[in-house]
């Protein structure tokens, strides 16, 4: 069982100043135990055993409430504190998932699916709170209370240690033993949940495939299974959340019971005095207590070690991008590459003959379904690295192999048009001006009339699902975007696909003319109105090897 992740000090700086504080949260609290248990034993023994007045214990007691109050304000300002870091974490690593989703979306998104990546940014980032909040403070009490408490308690009285010594191991034993079991029902369950999500995706994203082939039904019944699955798998985490509390309580109160015993013999007989005794029997529970919480705070934030494990895993994917450090050069002359190899996960390896694309030039990729089309075009954006061959960048004071270059600064140099292509919510006029860089109204202009969009499109207001505007006009704005951002390469995927000839020659005719200025222009299409206008044409064949 892994109650931390050290991976934390690696993807969030804030986990750093959280652990330190946890530590000296735990430290602090140790020493004010200690003194709480000292200065009761002392104001019992001298108030009723020695028969001393109220004004020679006036100190004591004033120590005994400074104390009580140090505990409340120390607990308060760790709680206020623990959360405003939580929160600052959850917000770090967040960002961190947003940034790797879009370096590494592709093999993110065949490892996890849609539905369990929602779950892991929303429900996952979101059930971390208790676990930073509470778990991960305890884990720290946990070590240091009973380790310095139960020494205490051993320097006063030996055998009071050696019961100690002796019990106190059964209750991490028994916890490890049975948090093994709850992580391993909490990650079925949260699988089973992330399933579950990616069959409601699938759901929403297909309705009117599923009634037109009438499977409604059968995804119905594929749902219920699913949903019965993670029924049982929550039960199973409660059952052995309750009984492992059961048994930890249980362990915990023999054990007091135990030395509460032992010292009520020796009270008897004389062999111990009644102020050491009364150390032991305050300071005993307090040795078991912080483990007893530790493992009950691990059931209750199980789901958010699970999701910790699940996004540190993400942000810890091998990042076979070999990204450089070189920031992209302003004008790139050329992008040559030798024949290359790119081998998928669980599936046959995708082969890539050597070819160059130049400036002024306007490059169609075509080919057949599987030809390598969307590969390349993934290669180009630096999102897969080729197992061979190389992709360099030609410009005018020499070259530079692709993997030399910062991917993140590559991405910036490249302006990209998908199939798909996503708004953010909000204005269009304030989108597109975010993202052009100088003379902005006259060049969205500019790039509307190229896309034969009307102008009044600007003050339209698009929603999450952009479902205020037409597929068609979508893709369009997504052009615009592209010239908007003026970068001097622009990549497209099927840009005018579902648009009707004359706004396809429109559109092809402004690309073809943003290429002869110098840019690097490449679409993947199989249009004959874009093909009959490009300057060079990739023809992929389908080559793949086992």
């Amino acid at each position: 069982m892994k109650f931390f992740d050290p991976r934390l000090f690696r993807f969030s700086r804030s986990s750093r100043g959280f652990i330190s504080l946890s530590i000296l949260t735990a430290l602090t609290l140790t020493y004010l135990t200690i003194l709480q248990a000292v200065t009761i034993a002392d104001l019992v023994v001298r108030g009723f055993q020695k028969r001393e007045g109220i004004d020679s214990l006036r100190a004591s007691i004033l120590m005994l409430i400074l104390v009580f109050a140090a505990k409340a304000i120390l607990a308060l300002f760790s709680d206020l504190t623990n959360r405003r870091i939580s929160a600052r974490i959850r917000t770090e690593l967040r960002s961190l998932l947003f940034t790797q989703s879009i370096t590494k979306g592709e093999e993110i998104n065949a490892k996890y699916g849609a539905g369990k990546l929602s779950l892991i940014a929303t429900r996952g980032i979101t059930q971390l709170e208790p676990y930073f909040n509470k778990f991960i403070p305890q884990l720290f009490i946990a070590f240091f209370v009973p380790l310095s408490v139960g020494a205490t308690i051993a320097l006063h009285d030996f055998l009071s240690g050696v019961i100690i010594l002796f019990t106190i191991p059964l209750i991490p034993l028994f916890g490890i033993l049975i948090g093994n079991y709850t992580q391993s029902a909490m990650l079925k369950k949260w699988q089973t949940m992330g399933l579950l999500s990616n069959f409601m995706v699938d759901l929403f994203n297909g309705l009117l495939t599923l009634k037109v082939f009438n499977r409604s039904r059968k995804q119905e019944e594929q749902i219920k299974t699913v949903g019965n699955r993670y029924r049982i798998e929550t039960m199973k985490v409660l059952r052995v959340s309750f009984l492992s509390s059961l048994v930890l309580e249980v362990i915990a109160t023999l054990s007091v019971a135990l030395l509460a015993v032992s010292i009520g013999l020796r009270l008897v007989n004389g062999s111990i005095s009644l102020y050491v005794g009364l150390i032991v029997l305050l300071l005993a529970p307090e040795v078991y207590w912080p483990i007893r919480q530790v493992s009950a705070l691990f059931h209750a934030s199980a789901e958010g070690v699970t999701a910790a494990r699940d996004i540190l895993d993400i942000l810890d994917i091998d990042k076979d991008l070999k990204s450089g450090s070189i920031t992209p050069p302003p004008s790139i002359r050329a992008i040559s590459w030798t024949d290359f190899e790119i081998n998928y996960s669980q599936r046959i390896s995708q082969r890539i003959p050597a070819y160059e694309i130049r400036s002024g030039e306007l490059t169609v990729i075509a080919g057949s379904s599987g030809s390598g089309k969307t590969t390349l075009i993934n290669t180009l954006l630096s999102l897969l690295t080729p197992t061979n061959g190389v992709i360099t960048i030609h410009h005018e004071n020499g070259k530079l192999n692709l993997q030399e270059i910062s991917h993140k600064e590559w991405l910036r140099s490249i302006a990209w048009v998908s199939q798909d292509p996503h708004f953010p919510p909000g204005l269009i006029s304030q989108s597109l001006s975010d993202i052009a860089t100088e003379n902005c109204e006259e060049i969205i202009i500019e790039a509307l009339n190229a896309t034969g969009l009307s102008h009044s499109i600007l003050e339209k207001s698009l929603t999450d699902n952009n479902s205020g505007i037409s597929l068609g006009q979508l893709r369009r704005l997504a052009i615009v975007r592209a010239l908007v951002s003026q970068r001097s390469i622009i990549v497209m995927d099927e840009p005018t696909a579902s648009l009707d000839s004359e706004s396809e020659l429109l559109i092809a005719t402004h690309l073809s003319n943003f290429a002869r200025k110098g840019n690097i222009v490449v679409l993947v299409s199989h249009s004959p109105e874009l093909i009959s206008l490009a300057d060079h044409v990739i023809e992929l064949n389908k080559v793949t090897s086992q």
